[in-house]
């Protein structure tokens, strides 16, 4: 008897072909994470990266007076 399995991926998150009894799961060219991302180990970025360091200071007073 012949069982037939079924593979599918969620929308924009995981995709799925099958070629010749071959099944291939992978991400999509383009992902967007929703929520927080947590990366155990190394992190490589390749292509053009920004990076900023910034904190935000809120004066009740109109008048500021830098060094």
């Amino acid at each position: 008897m012949f069982n037939k399995s079924t593979f599918s991926g969620t929308a924009n998150e995981i995709v799925t072909a099958v070629t010749n009894n071959t099944v291939t799961i992978s991400l999509p060219d383009d992902v967007t994470i929703g929520n927080d991302l947590t990366v155990t180990g190394d992190l490589t970025v390749s292509g053009t990266t920004t990076t900023v360091d910034s904190t935000t200071v809120n004066i009740g007073d109109n008048i500021i007076e830098l060094n």
